[in-house]
């Protein structure tokens, strides 16, 4: 079978074109400008909203927090991983007190305002990565050792 693409009769009457390489910076800088412009909104809504929308009366909510506390300070972990972190309020908290956390969730939209939080504090022991846990990475690449497996990329204290 033949590709579309390899058809000598698709090209007919299609002449090649050179572009300057003014034309060509002007189109990069154009295109650089244009991506430099997109900005993002929070949704507002959905998972990305749970920390305001949850329907946990406010004590039940301040004892969880309390009890993933307690859980820290009785474990002492050095590495954390926050399955289903939403935004990465418990996440937080757990890096308050352990040298790192990962804090995993499969929505783009919490795992994105996770990061933009992460940015404008600073934190630099915190890491919101994009994953559905019930499918979690494999091992990829030549012989699956250039990318590990979720379970091969390092040993973890506590996982919440």
């Amino acid at each position: 079978m033949q590709s579309q693409f390899s058809d000598p009769h698709l090209l007919e009457g299609v002449r090649s074109r050179q572009m300057s390489k003014k034309a060509l910076l002007g189109l990069v800088m154009s295109l650089e400008t244009a991506v430099r412009q997109l900005t993002w909104q929070s949704p507002r809504k959905g998972w990305v909203a749970y920390s305001s929308t949850h329907r946990y009366p406010r004590v039940s909510y301040e004892e969880k927090a309390q009890f993933v506390q307690d859980c820290l300070k009785s474990n002492y972990p050095s590495r954390v991983w926050d399955l289903g972190s939403n935004t990465g309020f418990f996440s937080r908290l757990a890096a308050s007190m352990a040298q790192y956390v990962v804090s995993f969730d499969n929505d783009p939209a919490c795992v994105e305002e996770n990061y933009r939080q992460v940015l404008a504090n600073r934190e630099t022991n915190l890491l919101p990565l994009l994953m559905d846990i019930a499918n979690p990475s494999a091992a990829r690449g030549w012989d699956y050792v250039e990318r590990f497996s979720l379970v091969e990329r390092g040993e973890v204290d506590l996982v919440m």
